[in-house]
């Protein structure tokens, strides 16, 4: 599979969404952690981490796709 520079400029745009929404997440997650007030049990903080996640790697789909019909 041959790749040009728009696939270059597209995937490097991606990634860097997907980083500033994982630091930017990490950021809220341990700030929450620290507040102590919205989890209660450890099965609460797994399934917030995996959700988190999800929603992380959807969106950056979302944005590839989006800058591949763009572009």
């Amino acid at each position: 599979m041959i790749q040009d520079e728009r696939d270059d400029l597209i995937n490097s745009k991606s990634y860097k969404l997907g980083y500033l929404l994982y630091e930017l997440s990490l950021f809220l997650f341990i700030g929450i952690l620290l507040t102590g007030s919205f989890f209660e049990k450890n099965e609460t903080i797994i399934f917030f981490i995996l959700l988190l996640l999800l929603i992380l790697s959807f969106t950056k789909s979302l944005f590839q796709l989006y800058l591949y019909k763009t572009l």
